[in-house]
């Protein structure tokens, strides 16, 4: 149904629904693309927000807890079951071409403040502190 709407509009060299993506190759997709639309129901954590943000790669969020979190206000954020807030997140975007250069600069500051080390170093607490209950 979504390639059919996408034929329809004639959106077909704009709009590229993704299959599996190998993981070596997230990083020239995630620098290539104008922006990122991430409308989960669900999130733990939200890697695929923060990978698309250290590219600099503007996104565009669910209003849940994990995602509005890392993404640090430096996102569109809309009610995932809001199908017209999302088009109007998305036409923002398409359109306004100085707030996605502020989303890109602000995404890759935010991004850089989640890395591996801090992630490790944060479950080691958690860990040592489990331990000493």
């Amino acid at each position: 149904e979504v390639d059919e709407r996408i034929v329809a509009l004639h959106l077909e060299d704009r709009v590229m629904v993704m299959p599996f993506i190998d993981e070596k190759d997230m990083p020239a997709i995630y620098r290539e693309a104008e922006f990122m639309v991430f409308p989960s129901l669900y999130e733990g954590f939200g890697l695929p927000v923060i990978e698309a943000m250290s590219m600099g790669t503007p996104v565009l969020v669910s209003d849940i807890e994990a995602l509005t979190e890392v993404s640090g206000g430096h996102a569109e954020v809309v009610d995932p079951y809001d199908t017209d807030a999302i088009v109007r997140g998305m036409r923002r975007l398409v359109t306004d071409t100085l707030y996605r250069e502020e989303l890109s600069r602000a995404g890759i500051e935010q991004a850089a403040l989640f890395t591996w080390k801090e992630h490790g170093d944060s479950l080691s607490t958690v860990f040592r502190k489990v331990a000493i209950s």
